[in-house]
Parts: structure tokens; sequence; C-alpha cells
């Protein structure tokens, strides 16, 4: 079995860094999300739908204007360090830089549009606060270092700092009955503690080269700007929806789409974490071979497919009657519709994570700016459509397809671009355990919410491998090691066993596991006992394979490599 990276022609194998680094991602964010879910649901209950509609406007409409000191240099800058790492050093301080000089400028923008529209006092004030975050985000380029390296733990754990603290506060805050302004401030400053944090961490990596060279940063902002003008659409696609809600339809349908969306962010952080590991890995395979750059692609994908079928269906299905029945969201109704419909819309966004990711390391950017433009437009005329007869439902609807239909074309263009695509047999091999999934679910739509979404990721992971949706082979070496000698495991001892290859006599399992370790792979040469394989797995074997010609039936065989697979 070859690794995520890759094949023999692979320079260096990362499957395993990789997966660490997701693994430690996903442990951190899935902390995080609790943490953060306890302080909005005492935030939500503290504030209610109407205040709330003004601190979730706040937040959204800041975060548009914040994109434009970035201007798509941090992704360009992450791609152009993977692929030419000598420029690393000084690149990251000159992009810093160059983002702190278009701070004051997109600020000052901001300001213009929140006093030409007719906003009201407080919505102005609370986001004229949060827009400050513009001055801070410029350092947030120095976690490219992090990303580039393979060493995410240092923002992981910032990351869960962070919403400790902010959790913290905000119980401060709701004991002394404090002002939406309050907890506004209270993001800001938590947000610029991790930024800086991450840039800390990221300068013990790389030892930057602090010299100011502005002749570098024409050229910096001719790269990035196709990539920056892709994301200002694709910002303004996510958060035009909440700025016309804010001027149609006032006070608490605000507040019930900001506390839906809330939960529909929180996904799709985790997605764009995602991103921000798979763009090096991705930049940098296509410089070394188109060949490892698709396979790594595909492979990636399929396992983000995995994760968002589930999340799609699962929330779909379930948000409506969830959300109310939570701490805190008693009186929001309305975000559990709001959810219910942008499930779909949230696994689209994780799915295209990994296809923007190769679109942006195969120099796709010009592709990815008509992507975006042409999406903006379609985000535009749905919001208008749906929005005034709908509220929150009709701006959740045109969220989701806008999402979709991103996904769509950005698939379509990474295929023009190397030649091939993500095989829709995949697609069918991997909706097997979400069918599974969403009979479960309609089975046990009477029960209480809590219980269904417990039956249902049950019965998720546990259809997973029977169904074939999940073979060893699709880890891609994620979990195994990298190199390591043979082994042959039977019942009896060969009499000239080959001097390249351990022998293991199948005793015990704990006996059978200890001498399996750091076997890269383990061939079943005699009659053994079916845990053999299961015992194989976790012991790390990257390939397992039974080549005593018997035919493995029932759970047997779903530790076993299928010869296809080789």
């Amino acid at each position: 079995m070859t690794d995520l990276a890759a094949g023999p022609e692979a320079p260096a194998p990362v499957a395993r860094p990789l997966g660490r680094n997701m693994a430690t991602i996903l442990t951190s964010r899935t902390l995080t999300m609790g943490i953060q879910f306890v302080a909005f649901g005492l935030l939500a209950a503290n504030l209610g739908p109407s205040r709330l509609g003004i601190y979730a406007f706040a937040l959204a409409f800041a975060s548009m204007f914040n994109l434009l000191t970035d201007i798509g240099l941090r992704s360009s800058l992450t791609r152009d360090a993977a692929q030419r790492p000598g420029d690393e050093a000084h690149l990251v301080p000159n992009v810093a830089y160059l983002r702190l000089a278009l701070a004051p400028l997109a600020y000052g923008l901001m300001v213009a549009v929140l006093f030409g529209v007719s906003y009201t006092t407080d919505q102005r004030r609370a986001a004229l606060a949060a827009g400050l975050l513009v001055f801070i985000q410029p350092f947030e380029v120095f976690q490219s270092t992090l990303e580039i390296h393979l060493k995410m733990r240092w923002s992981a754990l910032a990351d869960v700092v962070e919403s400790v603290l902010a959790l913290s506060g905000i119980v401060y805050l709701v004991h002394r009955h404090a002002s939406v302004e309050s907890f506004i401030w209270l993001y800001v400053v938590v947000n610029a503690l991790n930024i800086f944090g991450v840039a800390l961490a990221s300068s013990l990596v790389t030892r930057y080269r602090w010299r100011p060279q502005p002749r570098t940063w024409r050229p910096l902002a001719r790269t990035a700007i196709p990539l920056g003008v892709a994301a200002l659409f694709m910002a303004l696609y996510y958060r035009l929806d909440i700025a016309i809600l804010s001027v149609v339809h006032r006070g608490a349908a605000v507040g019930e789409y900001g506390a839906g969306y809330r939960f529909f962010e929180a996904y799709t952080v985790v997605a764009g974490v995602l991103l921000s590991v798979l763009t090096p890995v991705l930049a940098r395979s296509v410089v070394q071979d188109r060949s490892i750059a698709l396979r790594r692609y595909q492979r990636a994908l399929y396992i983000m497919l995995l994760l968002a079928l589930p999340v799609a269906i699962g929330g779909a299905a379930t948000a409506t009657r969830l959300i109310p029945t939570l701490p805190g969201f008693d009186h929001f109704r309305g975000a559990g519709v709001t959810l219910a419909y942008l499930a779909p819309g949230a696994a689209a966004v994780s799915l295209c994570s990994v296809v923007q990711a190769m679109l942006i390391g195969a120099h796709g950017q010009r592709r990815l700016l008509m992507i975006a433009a042409t999406c903006l437009a379609a985000n535009v005329g749905l919001n208008f459509a749906l929005i005034p007869p709908f509220t929150y439902a009709g701006a959740a609807v045109a969220t989701t397809i806008t999402e979709c239909l991103v996904l769509v074309l950005s698939a379509r263009a990474v295929t023009a671009l190397l030649g091939r695509g993500f095989p829709v047999a995949n697609v069918m091999r991997a909706l097997r355990a979400s069918v599974v999934l969403a009979i479960a679910l309609l089975l046990t739509a009477g029960v209480h919410p809590y219980t269904q979404v417990a039956v249902g990721v049950v019965v998720y992971l546990l259809a997973l491998m029977p169904t074939g949706s999940l073979r060893w082979s699709d880890l891609g070496g994620v979990l195994n090691h990298a190199d390591g000698m043979r082994a042959e495991v039977d019942t009896i001892a060969p009499a000239h066993p080959r001097r390249d290859t351990r022998v293991v006599v199948a005793g015990t399992p704990l006996g059978v596991f200890r001498q399996l370790r750091g076997c890269r792979e383990c061939i079943i040469t005699g009659p053994v006992p079916g845990w053999v394989g299961p015992v194989a797995r976790m012991a790390r074997c990257g390939r397992v394979v039974d080549a005593t010609g018997r035919r493995r039936r029932g759970w047997q065989r779903l530790f076993l490599d299928a010869p296809s697979d080789h």
C-alpha cells in the first residue's frame, strides 16, 4: 500500500505527518467546538434573538472587510513558499507588512459603507468595534509557516486556549449583564491573543528575515489579486445574506438566522483549517509530479466525502428538532430550521476545501476568480428572491444552493487542469454507508433528537467498513508504518525463513501484536485464527494479505487488503 503521498516515485511521503496534523486539528476543533457551544449557548440565552442579531451582524459585516487586507496574499504565500522553500524567510514578513499597509484603507471603506446604508446606531457601533480586527489580521500570515512545515499543533493549542478564554469572558460578562458591545470587545481581544500567539510559535520554527523589501510588494500583490478578488466574492456570498436580512427583516429573524449560521460556521472552520494543511502539500505535489498530486487529491477528497455526507444527511434530518432542545436555545426554533437547510451547504463547503486547495496549488486562481464571480451573482439573485418571502429559511437555501454550485464548478476546473477528476464510482461507494444512516434516522424520527443523533453516529460508523464505503487502502498510509520489515504469520514457524522477513507464530493476540509492531506488511501464510487481521491493523501494518488462497468470509475479510488495492 502506498501512502497519501504516494507511490515509489514520491520524493517524500507525507501521509503520516499529514495524518498527525489532521488528527491534532480535528481533536482540537472538537474540543474547541464543545467549549464554543457552551459559550454560545450562554451568549444566546443572555442576549436573546434581537440583541444576538446585532452581535451576529457586527461579526459578519466586519469579516467582509478583513479580506481587503488579504487580497489573496495568504493563499498565494502558502503555495509559493511550499513550492520555493528558500523564499519563505523573507516572504512571510513582507506579506505581513503589505497587509498592514492595507489595513487603514479597509477600515475606512467599512466605515463609509456602514454609514452609507440605513443600519441602526447599535449595529454601527457594534460593527465599528468588531472591525478593529482588521489591524490584527495581517499577523495571521505567520501561521503559513506552521502549515508548510506541518506543525499545526501550535495553532491547535492556540485555538483551544482562545475558546477557554472566550468562555471565561462570556461567563463573567453574563454575570455582569454586559452590553452587546462588551461581548464584541471580548471577541476582538481573544482573537488578537490567538493570532499573536501563533505568530510567536512560527518565529520559533523559521528564522525570518525581517527587513522590509518594498520592491517585492508589487509582484506579491499582482500574483495574489486574482485569489483575493475570488476570496472577496466568496466572503460576500457568505455574508450578504445576513446583511440583506438585517435590512429586510430586522430583529428576531436576524438573531434566529445568526444562531443557526453559527453552527454552520463552526463546521466550516474545520474545513478551512484542513484546507490550510492540504494547500502546501498539494502545491508541493504539483511541482513534483502531477500524477502524485492527482492521487493525493482523489484520496483526500474521498475521506472528506465520508465526513461530509453524514453532515448533510444528519443535519437536514435532525437540526429542526435538535437545536431548540439545546441549553440556551429553547427560543430559537428558527435556528434549527436555518441549520437544517444549511447542512447540505456545510457538506459542500468541506468538499470545496479539498477541491480549491488543489485548484490553488495548480495555479488555477483565474479559474477560481471566474467561479467566485459567477456564484456571487447567483447568490445575490437568490437572496433577493428568497429572503423577502421566506426570511431566514430563504437565506439558508440561497447559501446552500450557492455552495453546491461552487463545488461543481471548482471540481470541473480541477479536472480541466489535471486531466482527470474524481471518479463517480467513488461517490457511489461512499454513499452506501450514508444510505444506511438515512434509514436509521428515518426509523428513529419519533424518538428524542439526542437519541436520534447518537443512533445515527453509531450506525454510520458501524456501516462504513461492512458496506465497503471505507477500506484500509482509502486511508493511504495515514495510520501505517512507512517502512519496516515484512512479517509472515503462521501457526508453525517455517524451517528456512527468509532473511528479510520476521516470522510470527500465531499464539496469543497480545504476542502477535507485539511482534507485528514496526512491520510494514503482514502476510498470512497458514491457517491462522480470524483475529490475526484485526490485530495486524491495530499494530499499524500497512498491508495485510492472506496468501493461503482460502476465501475469508464475514467480518474477517474487512481487515484484509483486496488484490485490486495492490
